[in-house]
């Protein structure tokens, strides 16, 4: 809670002079002036601001007055009126952003700092009270402007805005249609936007993680000179919000600290804590999707369906060339005709499991009501040895998996521990010590492991040493998972084997060790939401 919090809400156009409106449309700027200064005295005076008052009237009239005036000193008033509004309404100003936001960067023509700079804590008052994603569109617009001080001004308000956020709140949207332009500044005839740029580039930047920025920047990384520019101001973005975090840390009392975060949060920024380096987001949320079925060759059903398996391989590989082209999948495509029946060619198999892989990592969550209908084929094609096949299958099988949840793949787990074929028993086991280990006591399907766990103890004394080894490292991964206290009550059966729970343990650790102590599964963050549409190629 801030001192803001606390005071009381005033109706500030209730204490205007009478002579205001027109005062305000007065031609000579002195009264102009007056007119808006009064407002600005009272708002000074009140700071927190009557929400329920309407105030459609006053910020027309400010923004005719700002986008009109040709006194400078009556536009600087108007900005500060404006401030004031932001200020003292928080998010319930969010409503008027978007009037403002054209009007201030087209002003921003002039270098004086009379103007310029009540301008700047303009913007910046704006971008407090509302998510910066909803602005994308008037912001991208305005700084396509071809005047220098626009484009200047622009890469500095990014700087600044970018540090309001951390990255669990960086604004996605606002970034991906940002972040090109400012790559384009960096190239800008005049060297004070060039620098600007390549500063709000590195704002930026502490919030992507390097991986995602350099998707951005392409050849620029090979300008040594610019990227140093960015890195520095990455660096300087990351303490000055240390800076920032710990300046409100300690003038916030402990026992409003929940408060004051929530605040926060509503208004679109964040005071998370502090960072050392910038962490990576996903770059996937960064990416366009595509329909990649449009961009198919005309030949490929024909292809698809020939007795050649050279002729199914290749048709499936252009598939597979485009999703990799493309790693976001658009969830509009119809995929419903693109139904591959078991083909008896190990090479089109492996392929078409490669294909498969794409649309469950290129459409994650909408994936998610398909799993069922590839996993048990999955499965069972684990009986093929050879790694030409396997290896494909394992990372279709992670995929498919991360989509959904362990809870709507249990059955078919269970139906393939229950195989024959000792194969299938041993990439199912080793599939469930990678899904297990990233698991904490959390976060783990307790139904699942409770539903498969007395299997698994059971092929611990399968004839096939394999299948008894990946049974060893699926229970040791569970036993990291769900914690040894627990674990022990579903290894009754074979707590006293001395042998077997060395065993156990042996892989234990090593899941501890490959995985952390704390470690939650992406398929455990990405919880299925929606569902429609898609048929998948079934290998």
């Amino acid at each position: 809670m801030d001192d803001w919090s606390l005071l009381s809400e005033v109706d500030v156009l209730a204490k205007l002079p009478e002579q205001f409106n027109e005062w305000l449309e007065s031609k000579k700027w002195t009264e102009r002036r007056d007119a808006l200064q009064s407002l600005v005295t009272e708002m000074a005076k009140t700071p927190r601001l009557d929400p329920k008052v309407d105030y459609f009237s006053i910020t027309q009239s400010l923004r005719n007055v700002l986008a009109k005036d040709a006194n400078i000193n009556v536009c600087a008033l108007a900005a500060k009126c404006i401030t004031g509004l932001a200020n003292g309404l928080r998010t319930k100003f969010a409503q008027f952003a978007t009037l403002y936001i054209s009007v201030i960067f087209e002003r921003f023509k002039e270098k004086k700092s009379t103007l310029r700079d009540p301008l700047i804590e303009c913007i910046d008052a704006i971008a407090l009270t509302v998510n910066l994603d909803m602005l994308v569109d008037e912001l991208s617009s305005c700084f396509n402007k071809p005047n220098p001080q626009i484009k200047l001004q622009a890469c500095n308000f990014i700087y600044r805005v970018m540090k309001n956020h951390s990255q669990t709140s960086a604004p996605k949207k606002t970034i991906k249609a940002i972040t090109p332009i400012l790559v384009k500044f960096t190239a800008d005839p005049d060297a004070e936007v060039r620098e600007a740029a390549c500063i709000g580039l590195g704002s930026i930047m502490r919030l992507t993680g390097d991986k995602v920025m350099n998707t951005f920047l392409g050849n620029l990384q090979e300008d040594k000179a610019k990227m140093k520019k960015i890195c520095d101001g990455r660096d300087q973005a990351i303490t000055e919000y240390n800076e920032e975090v710990k300046r409100k840390k300690e003038s916030v009392p402990c026992e409003n600290v929940a408060v004051s975060s929530a605040d926060a949060v509503a208004n679109g920024s964040t005071v998370e804590g502090t960072e050392s380096v910038a962490q990576e987001i996903d770059p996937w949320d960064m990416l366009d999707p595509v329909d990649v079925l449009a961009k198919l060759p005309g030949n490929f059903m024909e292809d698809i369906d020939s007795k050649k398996w050279q002729e199914r391989r290749d048709a499936l590989q252009s598939l597979l060339v485009l999703c990799h082209e493309n790693p976001k999948l658009c969830p509009k495509a119809n995929y419903g005709e693109f139904i591959l029946e078991k083909d008896a060619n190990i090479n089109v198999c492996a392929v078409a499991a490669r294909c498969l892989t794409a649309f469950a990592t290129g459409l994650r969550k909408k994936f998610a009501q398909y799993a069922t209908l590839v996993a048990p084929t999955i499965f069972e094609k684990f009986k093929e040895k050879k790694p030409v096949l396997r290896d494909p299958l394992i990372d279709c099988i992670d995929a498919v998996a991360a989509s959904t949840t362990m809870e709507a793949l249990a059955e078919d787990i269970q139906a393939a521990l229950n195989k024959q074929n000792p194969h299938i028993k041993i990439q199912t086991n080793l599939f469930l010590y990678r899904v297990f280990k990233r698991h904490n006591p959390q976060t783990v399907p307790k139904k699942v492991l409770k539903l498969l766990a007395p299997i698994i103890v059971k092929l611990t004394g399968d004839s096939d040493p394999e299948v008894r080894d990946a049974s060893y490292a699926a229970l040791g991964a569970a036993m990291k998972a769900v914690g040894e206290k627990l674990c022990m009550a579903l290894l009754a059966d074979i707590a006293e084997d001395k042998m077997k729970m060395a065993k156990i343990r042996d892989f234990y650790e090593k899941a501890v060790q490959e995985a952390g102590t704390d470690v939650v599964s992406i398929m455990v963050q990405s919880m299925h939401k929606s569902n429609d549409w898609l048929i998948m190629p079934v290998v």
